[in-house]
């Protein structure tokens, strides 16, 4: 047997952390099925990782294997970077601050 450690870090920024007993050879798939507290993040989840490397559920886990559960992206990353350099753009331009990329606007 081997001790697999699987952590969920909700909404909150709280870690969730279970500790599961699987079979030698096990995958990621049968780690779920052994899941207590963090069946329902399991189920839900947007993927899965071993100590931050994206792995499929088919992948075999070993002795020791931290196992992360993946979240579904709130916001489309560049969509929030270019609101976010829009918002800099806007405030350095009403600052006076022109530059290369405020110039025109």
């Amino acid at each position: 047997m081997m001790t697999i450690e699987v952590i969920w870090v909700d909404e909150d920024g709280r870690a969730t952390r279970e500790s599961v007993l699987v079979a030698k050879g096990a995958s990621l798939r049968d780690v779920g099925t052994r899941l207590t507290s963090l069946s329902a993040a399991w189920r839900q989840a947007a993927g899965f990782s071993v100590f931050g490397h994206l792995r499929d559920l088919d992948a075999p886990v070993g002795q020791g294997d931290r196992i992360e559960i993946l979240a579904p992206l709130l916001a489309d990353p560049k969509e929030a970077r270019r609101q976010r350099v829009n918002s800099v753009r806007q405030a350095r331009a009403k600052a006076g601050a022109f530059d290369r990329w405020t110039r025109a606007r």
